[in-house]
């Protein structure tokens, strides 16, 4: 069974936090536009590699690079414009995949991995409503079966586009990359959990993924 040990940096949340607040007090001004989007989206999850991780099989010990799956992902978004070219963005993005050896594609763990993040979204106004967003949170890994969900922090780079066929609905299209902060001697994997039969990292990594999503998307 996998278990992630996870942790949330205190200067991360710190940080976020306080973009969140300067936000919603800028928000809370009637000379600015009030302007809600919401949005559901799917498409597909690449990457996710864990390099160097040190495991044991009963008396045997191994070095493996480890890897998540590519799989299908989906979600949603809230987007709330404080001016014409600027939006607070918060979304959750889920996708169902599996922890693997990446030399062998031997499957370890299915689980979820998600991920939790708010931030900031800035567009260019015209047809298409081009865009660029930058978001932090957590990400979720939720192994399948009775082993303990943990949290990490993340940040989030999209670029992308959004075109409307009336006042209310359009299409959102965009590409997304997350970046999963994993810190050295964390363990991926305890069987059973709270045993040293662990997976370990022997240094600290950004775990990468990227994804590609359309939806649709409305607007009052």
């Amino acid at each position: 069974m996998i278990q992630f040990r996870c942790h949330l940096g205190g200067n991360m949340i710190r940080r976020v936090v306080g973009l969140l607040v300067l936000c919603l007090a800028i928000c809370s001004s009637d000379a600015l536009p009030q302007r809600w989007e919401i949005a559901a989206n799917a498409g597909y999850m690449f990457g996710g590699s864990f390099k160097g991780v040190q495991y044991t099989v009963g008396d045997d010990a191994f070095i493996e690079d480890l890897k998540l799956k590519a799989a299908p992902a989906f979600g949603a978004l809230v987007d709330f414009s404080f001016t014409e070219n600027v939006q607070l963005e918060g979304l959750v993005r889920l996708q169902p995949t599996e922890l693997q050896v990446k030399s062998s594609g031997e499957k370890l763990q299915s689980l979820w991995v998600n991920y939790y993040h708010a931030g900031f979204s800035f567009k260019i106004p015209s047809q298409w409503n081009p865009f660029a967003a930058i978001t932090g949170g957590a990400t979720h890994f939720l192994p399948k079966g009775d082993v303990e969900s943990e949290l990490r922090g993340s940040l989030g780079v999209a670029f992308g586009a959004k075109t409307f066929f009336n006042d209310i609905w359009g299409v959102r299209l965009e590409g997304r990359f997350w970046g999963t902060y994993i810190k050295d001697s964390d363990s991926v994997n305890c069987s059973p959990p709270g045993s040293d039969n662990c997976y370990t990292y022997p240094s600290t990594i950004l775990m990468n993924q990227i994804d590609v999503t359309a939806g649709v998307v409305a607007r009052f």
